[in-house]
């Protein structure tokens, strides 16, 4: 990431207006960061894993899952795009 400044996710939340996770990680993005975010943040998971964001506690919050047409994946492994309305 030569070039590009880091940062934590919990120090930025609160500014970022689209959130995107590509780490295979779980958990990146937790309840703590979803109440913290602004209304209308979206959040997005780009790789093949739906565990990246914690979705088990969101059972408030607008999930959107996006799929490719022309892709023979599982849907439930494809983007998940959540629309924040706080």
């Amino acid at each position: 990431m030569d070039g590009f400044r880091l940062v934590r996710l919990s120090e930025v939340v609160k500014q970022a207006d689209i959130i995107v996770t590509c780490t295979g990680n779980k958990n990146v993005v937790t309840r703590e960061h979803l109440d913290k975010m602004k209304t209308g943040c979206i959040v997005c998971n780009m790789g093949h894993s739906n565990t990246e964001i914690d979705v088990v506690c969101t059972q408030p919050i607008v999930f959107v899952e996006l799929s490719s047409p022309s892709s023979g994946e599982d849907n439930s492994r494809n983007a998940l795009c959540a629309l924040l309305n706080n």
